[in-house]
């Protein structure tokens, strides 16, 4: 059978010359399987670059032998004596395998990114980015967090974790305002800008990063200028709110004078009448002279600032009702002066509808909010309350407040109110 011996001397140097090849790209292949932890195909490839050495050392060495005149080494003249296609197709094998795991390989690598490829992605990021060991040493850092060390502290960042206390203790240079320490630092850098540095246990590693929250902190300023208008403006509102409740009551007071006025002229009027009448059928007007007189009586004594409750008891002894008080009066002003409302309609009503000679107010408060329920002894409703002008008022004075306000018919008559505290309003 055809061997070595018999080839011609060309493809005798092309076949020495195509083993020799590929013995070099399997040993090349080597550190790279290695690497990615290939066993089993780098022990392949150990063997296709064995056999293709083995083939190129006794081609080589029978070459030289010829060419020199050197006696041939038994070993090398038994191999060259094997048949051609025997080494051929064993040195096809190695060349198709090594063939199939650099195409894999260079597939492969498209898919996977490289060391310089993240790094230069991490470099590309607009936030600082370092991961480094237990004892500090870096293991990655980014332009962003390396050029941040320099701003900072004026040097490269060598140690992590030390690099992380400094920002959380150390004094800073001229320029540069710690905003926040803790496990979140934030430092303003004297060109306006303001990071804020976070650490991160990984698995066995720590992360550092650093983002960039100068419009976050401009933000948070813009929103505290803002509170700050708000309260002065609510404190602005609350005081208008008072002025509002003063002018309401100086306005009921201005219609209790127009309202004593032109009761007045209507008893002028009737007095004329009486005064004038020849027949002696008109009755003297006496009744109407008297209630003028007690509410002239009383208009004359108010002095403008006497306590609402006071008025409000002074009332119901005026109209012989008895009060029955149960809890203790808000020392709030506006509340009192609701509560106090809300009795002064009871009151009339109960009079006037009801025949009531007692009213029975209880006052509850709770931490957050303070009810009333306001009662009497009268005769029960006999059919649906309708709101007039004053339970209207009075429920509009309290939904301004925030509270709330329920009248009940059935089984007697029962007003509640309940308003937030001023702490909770």
């Amino acid at each position: 059978m055809l061997n070595y011996y018999d080839l011609p001397f060309y493809v005798k140097i092309a076949l020495t010359s195509l083993s020799f090849v590929t013995m070099c790209v399997a040993i090349s292949l080597l550190p790279l399987l290695y690497k990615r932890r290939k066993v089993a195909t780098m022990a392949l490839i150990s063997i296709c670059a064995v056999v293709s050495g083995i083939i190129t050392t006794f081609y080589a060495t029978l070459a030289q032998a010829l060419q020199w005149s050197f006696i041939i080494p038994k070993a090398v003249d038994d191999f060259c004596k094997f048949p051609v296609w025997a080494t051929s197709l064993s040195l096809f094998i190695c060349i198709v395998y090594i063939t199939f795991i650099i195409v894999q390989e260079m597939r492969q690598s498209k898919k996977r990114l490289s060391t310089d490829a993240i790094k230069e992605s991490l470099d590309k990021l607009p936030t600082g980015l370092c991961f480094y060991k237990d004892n500090g040493r870096v293991i990655l850092i980014n332009a962003v967090m390396d050029e941040l060390s320099h701003k900072i502290f004026g040097e490269d960042l060598q140690n992590a974790m030390l690099f992380l206390e400094n920002l959380k203790g150390k004094d800073l240079g001229n320029g540069y305002i710690r905003l926040s320490a803790g496990d979140t630092p934030t430092i303003k850098l004297p060109d306006g800008m303001v990071w804020s540095f976070a650490h991160t246990k990984l698995k066995d590693m720590h992360q550092l990063v650093a983002v960039d929250v100068t419009e976050l902190s401009k933000i948070n300023a813009e929103l505290a200028m803002r509170n700050e208008k708000l309260v002065d403006m609510n404190a602005r509102l609350r005081k208008y709110g008072e002025s509002v409740d003063e002018l309401t009551r100086t306005r009921e007071r201005i219609e209790t004078k127009a309202n004593i006025h032109r009761e007045l002229g209507q008893a002028l009027l009737i007095t004329r009448r009486y005064i004038l009448d020849e027949t002696g059928k008109v009755e003297p007007p006496v009744d109407i002279w008297k209630k003028n007189v007690a509410v002239l009586k009383s208009e004359a004594e108010y002095k403008g600032e006497h306590n609402p409750y006071e008025l409000f008891m002074q009332a119901a002894q005026s109209a012989g009702v008895k009060v029955e008080l149960k809890g203790s009066l808000p020392k709030d002003k506006e509340e009192l002066h609701l509560f106090v409302t809300a009795g002064v309609e009871c009151l009339v009503n109960g009079v006037r509808h009801a025949n009531a000679s007692t009213l029975f107010i209880e006052i509850m408060e709770g931490k957050k909010e303070i009810s009333v329920h306001y009662t009497n002894d009268g005769d029960a409703p006999t059919g649906e309350i309708t709101e007039g002008g004053g339970l209207s008022s009075l429920r509009y004075s309290t939904k301004r407040l925030g509270g709330t306000m329920l009248v009940n018919s059935y089984p007697k008559y029962e007003l509640i109110i309940t308003i937030p505290k001023r702490s909770e309003r």
